[in-house]
Protein backbone atom coordinates (compact mmCIF):
# COMPACT_ATOMS: atom_id res chain seq x y z
CA UNK A 1 0.00 0.00 0.00
CA UNK A 2 2.77 2.58 0.87
CA UNK A 3 4.30 1.43 -2.30
CA UNK A 4 1.15 2.87 -4.36
CA UNK A 5 0.98 5.82 -2.03
CA UNK A 6 4.65 6.68 -3.32
CA UNK A 7 4.38 5.99 -6.84
CA UNK A 8 1.06 8.28 -7.04
CA UNK A 9 3.25 11.20 -5.29
CA UNK A 10 5.86 10.35 -8.05
CA UNK A 11 2.89 10.17 -10.70
CA UNK A 12 1.10 13.73 -9.71
CA UNK A 13 4.83 14.98 -10.33
CA UNK A 14 5.09 13.98 -13.72
CA UNK A 15 1.71 15.27 -15.00
CA UNK A 16 2.31 18.16 -14.15
CA UNK A 17 6.85 18.72 -15.06
CA UNK A 18 5.62 20.89 -18.27
CA UNK A 19 3.50 23.48 -16.03
CA UNK A 20 5.10 27.41 -16.93
CA UNK A 21 5.18 29.86 -13.69
CA UNK A 22 7.17 30.47 -11.14
CA UNK A 23 8.76 28.92 -7.57
CA UNK A 24 7.00 31.07 -4.28
CA UNK A 25 7.16 30.12 -0.78
CA UNK A 26 3.93 28.27 1.38
CA UNK A 27 3.28 27.52 5.13
CA UNK A 28 4.57 24.46 6.20
CA UNK A 29 2.72 21.66 7.93
CA UNK A 30 3.41 23.55 11.49
CA UNK A 31 2.29 27.11 10.12
CA UNK A 32 5.15 29.00 9.01
CA UNK A 33 6.34 29.77 5.36
CA UNK A 34 8.74 26.91 4.65
CA UNK A 35 9.00 22.92 3.37
CA UNK A 36 7.11 20.59 5.36
CA UNK A 37 8.19 21.07 9.27
CA UNK A 38 10.85 23.01 8.73
CA UNK A 39 11.30 27.03 7.94
CA UNK A 40 12.63 28.31 5.44
CA UNK A 41 14.32 31.79 4.66
CA UNK A 42 11.50 33.77 3.56
CA UNK A 43 8.55 35.53 5.31
CA UNK A 44 5.19 35.70 3.62
CA UNK A 45 5.64 39.16 1.93
CA UNK A 46 3.84 42.40 2.82
CA UNK A 47 0.51 43.24 2.10
CA UNK A 48 -0.11 39.23 1.53
CA UNK A 49 -1.75 36.60 3.34
CA UNK A 50 -1.55 32.57 3.22
CA UNK A 51 -4.03 30.17 4.22
CA UNK A 52 -3.23 26.60 3.98
CA UNK A 53 -4.04 23.02 5.07
CA UNK A 54 -2.04 20.25 5.69
CA UNK A 55 -2.52 16.51 6.98
CA UNK A 56 0.72 14.37 7.86
CA UNK A 57 0.25 11.07 8.80
CA UNK A 58 2.69 10.46 12.65
CA UNK A 59 4.49 8.01 14.07
CA UNK A 60 3.83 4.88 15.16
CA UNK A 61 2.42 5.46 18.89
CA UNK A 62 1.52 2.78 21.81
CA UNK A 63 -2.07 3.52 23.12
CA UNK A 64 -3.77 2.70 25.61
CA UNK A 65 -7.36 1.25 25.13
CA UNK A 66 -10.34 1.52 27.41
CA UNK A 67 -12.14 -1.81 28.47
CA UNK A 68 -11.98 -4.54 30.67
CA UNK A 69 -9.52 -5.37 30.49
CA UNK A 70 -7.93 -2.19 29.17
CA UNK A 71 -5.85 -2.90 25.77
CA UNK A 72 -3.02 -1.96 24.15
CA UNK A 73 -3.08 -0.85 20.31
CA UNK A 74 -0.38 0.84 17.86
CA UNK A 75 -1.54 3.09 15.87
CA UNK A 76 -0.19 6.42 14.09
CA UNK A 77 -1.86 9.33 14.87
CA UNK A 78 -2.97 11.97 12.23
CA UNK A 79 -1.55 15.77 12.59
CA UNK A 80 -4.21 18.07 10.65
CA UNK A 81 -3.49 21.75 10.39
CA UNK A 82 -5.43 24.55 9.34
CA UNK A 83 -2.73 27.77 9.19
CA UNK A 84 -2.78 31.28 8.10
CA UNK A 85 0.06 34.04 8.08
CA UNK A 86 0.17 38.06 7.22
CA UNK A 87 3.10 39.65 6.15
CA UNK A 88 4.73 42.51 7.43
CA UNK A 89 6.51 44.82 5.11
CA UNK A 90 8.22 41.91 3.16
CA UNK A 91 10.30 41.26 6.94
CA UNK A 92 7.79 40.08 9.54
CA UNK A 93 5.77 37.18 9.69
CA UNK A 94 2.76 36.55 11.79
CA UNK A 95 0.14 33.70 11.87
CA UNK A 96 -1.81 31.59 13.51
CA UNK A 97 -2.09 27.64 13.35
CA UNK A 98 -4.88 25.47 14.23
CA UNK A 99 -2.96 21.65 15.16
CA UNK A 100 -4.94 18.60 15.93
CA UNK A 101 -2.91 15.76 17.12
CA UNK A 102 -5.25 12.81 16.99
CA UNK A 103 -8.14 11.89 19.15
CA UNK A 104 -7.74 12.20 22.60
CA UNK A 105 -5.90 9.54 23.86
CA UNK A 106 -3.75 7.79 26.69
CA UNK A 107 0.18 7.50 25.91
CA UNK A 108 2.15 4.20 27.88
CA UNK A 109 4.30 3.88 29.49
CA UNK A 110 3.93 7.99 30.43
CA UNK A 111 -0.42 6.79 31.21
CA UNK A 112 -0.70 10.69 30.02
CA UNK A 113 -3.84 12.01 28.07
CA UNK A 114 -2.67 13.66 24.99
CA UNK A 115 -4.22 14.62 21.73
CA UNK A 116 -6.93 16.93 19.96
CA UNK A 117 -6.88 20.58 18.97
CA UNK A 118 -4.07 23.07 20.18
CA UNK A 119 -3.96 26.84 18.72
CA UNK A 120 -0.41 27.80 18.33
CA UNK A 121 0.60 31.93 17.52
CA UNK A 122 3.91 31.96 14.77
CA UNK A 123 6.07 34.56 14.48
CA UNK A 124 9.19 34.68 12.12
CA UNK A 125 11.62 37.81 11.58
CA UNK A 126 13.94 38.08 8.65
CA UNK A 127 16.82 40.23 8.77
CA UNK A 128 17.81 40.81 5.04
CA UNK A 129 15.79 41.70 2.30
CA UNK A 130 14.09 38.89 -0.01
CA UNK A 131 16.32 39.74 -2.86
CA UNK A 132 19.68 39.07 -1.05
CA UNK A 133 21.24 35.82 -2.12
CA UNK A 134 21.29 34.56 1.76
CA UNK A 135 18.90 34.82 4.04
CA UNK A 136 18.92 35.00 7.94
CA UNK A 137 16.06 34.45 9.56
CA UNK A 138 14.63 33.44 13.43
CA UNK A 139 11.75 33.18 15.34
CA UNK A 140 9.49 31.43 17.39
CA UNK A 141 6.47 28.36 16.34
CA UNK A 142 3.91 28.36 19.22
CA UNK A 143 4.98 31.44 20.82
CA UNK A 144 2.14 31.07 23.48
CA UNK A 145 3.18 27.32 24.46
CA UNK A 146 -0.05 25.87 24.10
CA UNK A 147 1.30 22.92 22.94
CA UNK A 148 5.12 23.57 23.07
CA UNK A 149 6.90 26.45 22.26
CA UNK A 150 9.73 26.23 19.89
CA UNK A 151 12.02 28.89 19.24
CA UNK A 152 14.47 28.67 16.14
CA UNK A 153 17.32 30.38 14.28
CA UNK A 154 17.92 29.53 10.38
CA UNK A 155 20.04 30.65 7.46
CA UNK A 156 20.03 29.75 4.08
CA UNK A 157 21.32 30.73 0.68
CA UNK A 158 21.33 29.82 -3.23
CA UNK A 159 24.38 27.92 -3.68
CA UNK A 160 23.46 26.88 -7.19
CA UNK A 161 24.91 29.93 -8.61
CA UNK A 162 28.54 28.68 -7.12
CA UNK A 163 28.36 24.99 -8.80
CA UNK A 164 30.26 24.36 -12.14
CA UNK A 165 28.39 26.26 -15.16
CA UNK A 166 27.12 23.01 -16.27
CA UNK A 167 23.21 21.75 -17.88
CA UNK A 168 23.83 19.02 -15.48
CA UNK A 169 23.89 21.05 -12.50
CA UNK A 170 21.40 23.35 -11.27
CA UNK A 171 20.86 27.09 -11.15
CA UNK A 172 19.20 27.30 -8.07
CA UNK A 173 19.33 24.95 -5.11
CA UNK A 174 18.29 26.66 -2.13
CA UNK A 175 20.24 25.10 0.86
CA UNK A 176 20.04 25.84 5.19
CA UNK A 177 20.64 24.94 8.31
CA UNK A 178 19.27 25.91 11.56
CA UNK A 179 18.66 25.18 15.13
CA UNK A 180 15.52 24.97 17.41
CA UNK A 181 14.43 23.78 20.67
CA UNK A 182 10.85 22.17 21.09
CA UNK A 183 9.11 20.62 18.49
CA UNK A 184 12.20 20.90 16.29
CA UNK A 185 14.85 19.85 18.60
CA UNK A 186 18.30 20.56 17.25
CA UNK A 187 20.11 21.24 14.28
CA UNK A 188 17.98 20.77 10.86
CA UNK A 189 18.73 20.84 7.43
CA UNK A 190 16.38 21.49 4.79
CA UNK A 191 16.94 22.29 0.76
CA UNK A 192 14.79 23.36 -2.22
CA UNK A 193 15.40 22.21 -5.96
CA UNK A 194 12.89 24.04 -8.72
CA UNK A 195 13.24 21.19 -11.57
CA UNK A 196 10.56 23.20 -13.51
CA UNK A 197 9.48 26.68 -12.62
CA UNK A 198 6.32 24.81 -11.44
CA UNK A 199 7.60 22.04 -9.48
CA UNK A 200 9.94 22.15 -6.58
CA UNK A 201 11.39 19.25 -4.54
CA UNK A 202 11.67 19.84 -1.20
CA UNK A 203 14.63 17.65 1.17
CA UNK A 204 14.36 18.15 5.41
CA UNK A 205 16.60 16.44 7.68
CA UNK A 206 15.64 16.93 11.77
CA UNK A 207 14.95 16.21 15.32
CA UNK A 208 10.92 15.98 14.91
CA UNK A 209 9.73 15.75 18.44
CA UNK A 210 6.14 17.15 18.07
CA UNK A 211 4.96 15.32 21.54
CA UNK A 212 3.28 12.00 21.71
CA UNK A 213 2.99 12.37 17.70
CA UNK A 214 6.14 12.51 15.79
CA UNK A 215 9.13 10.97 17.09
CA UNK A 216 11.40 11.92 19.40
CA UNK A 217 13.96 10.78 16.88
CA UNK A 218 15.69 12.02 13.61
CA UNK A 219 13.31 11.80 10.30
CA UNK A 220 14.06 12.37 6.51
CA UNK A 221 11.47 14.11 4.51
CA UNK A 222 11.08 14.54 0.91
CA UNK A 223 8.33 16.25 -1.06
CA UNK A 224 7.18 18.10 -3.81
CA UNK A 225 5.42 21.34 -4.25
CA UNK A 226 3.17 22.34 -7.38
CA UNK A 227 2.39 25.28 -8.70
CA UNK A 228 -0.33 26.50 -11.55
CA UNK A 229 0.98 30.23 -11.61
CA UNK A 230 -0.83 30.50 -15.64
CA UNK A 231 -4.52 29.36 -14.48
CA UNK A 232 -4.43 29.94 -10.47
CA UNK A 233 -1.34 32.08 -9.17
CA UNK A 234 -1.25 31.84 -5.42
CA UNK A 235 -2.41 27.87 -5.29
CA UNK A 236 0.28 25.56 -4.34
CA UNK A 237 0.18 21.61 -3.48
CA UNK A 238 2.49 19.82 -1.47
CA UNK A 239 2.77 15.97 -2.07
CA UNK A 240 5.27 14.54 0.44
CA UNK A 241 6.09 11.12 2.46
CA UNK A 242 7.30 11.40 6.17
CA UNK A 243 10.36 10.26 7.19
CA UNK A 244 10.23 8.01 3.85
CA UNK A 245 7.23 5.85 4.62
CA UNK A 246 4.02 7.99 5.58
CA UNK A 247 2.04 10.11 3.24
CA UNK A 248 1.40 13.78 3.94
CA UNK A 249 -0.82 16.53 1.74
CA UNK A 250 -0.92 20.09 1.89
CA UNK A 251 -2.64 22.58 0.13
CA UNK A 252 -1.96 26.05 0.08
CA UNK A 253 -3.28 30.00 -1.38
CA UNK A 254 -1.09 33.15 -1.13
CA UNK A 255 -2.85 36.52 -1.87
CA UNK A 256 -1.66 40.08 -2.15
CA UNK A 257 -3.70 43.29 -2.63
CA UNK A 258 -2.20 45.34 -5.07
CA UNK A 259 -2.43 49.25 -3.63
CA UNK A 260 -4.27 51.13 -6.67
CA UNK A 261 -3.60 54.57 -6.65
CA UNK A 262 -6.34 57.28 -6.78
CA UNK A 263 -6.55 59.87 -9.65
CA UNK A 264 -6.51 62.73 -7.29
CA UNK A 265 -3.94 61.31 -4.79
CA UNK A 266 -0.25 62.78 -4.51
CA UNK A 267 2.34 61.37 -6.49
CA UNK A 268 4.73 59.37 -4.01
CA UNK A 269 8.02 61.29 -3.26
CA UNK A 270 10.53 61.01 -5.91
CA UNK A 271 8.24 60.65 -8.43
CA UNK A 272 7.17 63.38 -10.69
CA UNK A 273 3.62 64.12 -11.91
CA UNK A 274 2.00 63.70 -15.54
CA UNK A 275 2.75 67.07 -16.90
CA UNK A 276 -0.47 68.45 -19.32
CA UNK A 277 0.18 69.79 -22.73
CA UNK A 278 -1.00 73.10 -23.34
CA UNK A 279 -3.49 73.46 -26.56
CA UNK A 280 -1.60 73.27 -29.28
CA UNK A 281 1.80 72.08 -27.87
CA UNK A 282 1.42 68.75 -28.46
CA UNK A 283 2.66 65.85 -26.50
CA UNK A 284 5.79 66.47 -23.81
CA UNK A 285 7.92 63.66 -22.89
CA UNK A 286 7.56 61.02 -20.57
CA UNK A 287 9.06 61.90 -17.43
CA UNK A 288 12.21 59.59 -16.23
CA UNK A 289 11.26 57.08 -13.64
CA UNK A 290 11.41 57.33 -9.79
CA UNK A 291 14.53 55.96 -8.89
CA UNK A 292 13.62 52.96 -6.35
CA UNK A 293 13.71 52.93 -2.33
CA UNK A 294 12.57 56.86 -2.68
CA UNK A 295 9.22 55.52 -0.80
CA UNK A 296 8.15 52.66 1.58
CA UNK A 297 5.25 51.63 -1.34
CA UNK A 298 7.83 52.08 -3.75
CA UNK A 299 10.19 49.78 -2.75
CA UNK A 300 7.60 47.48 -1.55
CA UNK A 301 6.34 47.42 -5.07
CA UNK A 302 10.26 47.37 -6.58
CA UNK A 303 10.77 44.59 -4.76
CA UNK A 304 7.90 43.20 -6.41
CA UNK A 305 8.77 44.07 -9.91
CA UNK A 306 12.25 42.79 -9.56
CA UNK A 307 11.37 39.35 -9.16
CA UNK A 308 8.65 39.53 -11.51
CA UNK A 309 5.80 39.03 -8.45
CA UNK A 310 3.37 41.50 -9.65
CA UNK A 311 0.38 39.47 -11.16
CA UNK A 312 -3.20 39.54 -10.85
CA UNK A 313 -3.83 40.76 -7.29
CA UNK A 314 -1.49 38.11 -6.21
CA UNK A 315 2.42 38.60 -6.08
CA UNK A 316 5.32 36.27 -4.28
CA UNK A 317 8.79 35.59 -3.14
CA UNK A 318 10.67 33.36 -4.53
CA UNK A 319 12.80 30.67 -3.12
Amino acid sequence: MRILRNAAVVAAAGALWALPGAVMAAPSILGPDGYLYTPDGFTTPGNCAAVAYHFAEGDLQHILRSGNPPRLISDHPAVNTFAMNIGLGNRVEIGMARVNTGERRVLLPENQAVGGTAWMMNMKVALLPPRSAFHLVGGAIDVTNSLQRTPYVYASGNIGRYLPNSFLTPRRLELGAGWGTGIINGVFVNAGLPVTPNIELMFEWLNNDLLFTEGPGNQFNLGARLRFSKFAPGLAIDLATIDLGRPSFGLSYTYCHRHRKRANAPAPAGVLPPVTPAPGKGTPPTPPPAPPGKSGQADDMGDAQAFGLVGAGVFHTPR
